[in-house]
């Protein structure tokens, strides 16, 4: 065989090798979001439509972790829906999107934002965020990649599930429950509104 065929060879299967990375990159891009139960590409997690169950948040060195409920993590009246993000020290996306998700919170109002994490990151946690550590709680969530996202109403029911690459995919989780809430899907009103700005 001619030295060509085995240039030509080679080539091809590094070509085929490169369009199949670039398919699966876009595919983790722009198609794990999940609007809800009609349109989804389901890769795990927890159900939608099921109760969260609790998870175990540091409190501190020296003093032991204590398990708590979704009701028990919200810190405001106002708050009708949870958002949920789960990151890992190891996951780069997770780094940029710390930096940019302060913006998202002053969008929205009724929405508590919890960012959850194995370790400290050394910058001021993000406005209108709070940042819990937690060793556990992404495998009681059955996160099934980083960083992903739950949006939960009041009574720590998920509405809503999926990968958060962008501040765009935040906005998008919580406009779904919010879309879900005005076509009347369940039996309970989410008061959701995007606060003017």
């Amino acid at each position: 065989m001619s030295t060509l065929f085995w240039i030509t060879y080679v080539a091809a299967w590094t070509l085929l090798v490169v369009l199949l990375l670039l398919v699966l990159l876009l595919y983790r891009q722009y198609g794990l979001t999940y609007m809800g139960p009609r349109r989804r590409i389901d890769l795990g997690g927890r159900d939608l439509g099921s109760t969260a169950p609790p998870v175990v948040v540091r409190q501190g060195s020296g003093v032991s972790d204590l398990e708590v409920s979704w009701r028990d993590l919200v810190t405001r009246d106002s708050t009708h829906v949870v958002f949920a993000l789960f990151a890992s020290p190891t996951c780069p996306i997770c780094e940029g999107l710390f930096a940019e998700v302060g913006q998202v919170a002053d969008r929205w109002t009724g929405v508590e934002f919890l960012w959850f994490d194995r370790e400290s990151r050394l910058q001021v946690p993000p406005r209108g965020w709070r940042v819990l550590l937690s060793d556990d709680a992404s495998q009681t969530m059955e996160i099934p990649a980083f960083p992903y996202a739950y949006v939960l109403n009041g009574k720590g029911r998920i509405e809503t599930k999926g990968l958060v690459n962008s501040t765009g995919d935040i906005n998008r989780l919580i406009t779904g429950v919010l879309g879900k809430s005005a076509t009347g899907d369940h039996d309970h009103a989410l008061d959701i509104t995007a606060a003017s700005k």
